[in-house]
């Protein structure tokens, strides 16, 4: 079985509907390393990567296309 889609991750984590429509320029919501790093260990079997430091990106990338801010 697959893990749940990095974007509804996001959006529950930030507490938002959808991503932004203008992801570089609005941004709706943010999450914290902690939430990101949460996130990109839920989504590590289906990534094709071993390490948590690269899924961590992964996450974020999908996260800033989404309008999405990580806070420290």
């Amino acid at each position: 079985m697959k893990t749940p889609p990095a974007s509804v991750l996001l959006a529950n984590a930030a507490k938002i509907q959808k991503g932004s429509s203008m992801p570089n320029k609005v941004s709706l919501g943010s999450i914290t390393k902690a939430q990101l790093k949460e996130i990109a260990t839920i989504k590590l079997p289906d990534l094709n990567t071993t390490k948590l430091a690269s899924a961590m990106k992964t996450v974020e990338g999908t996260a800033k296309n989404m309008g999405i801010s990580i806070m420290d």
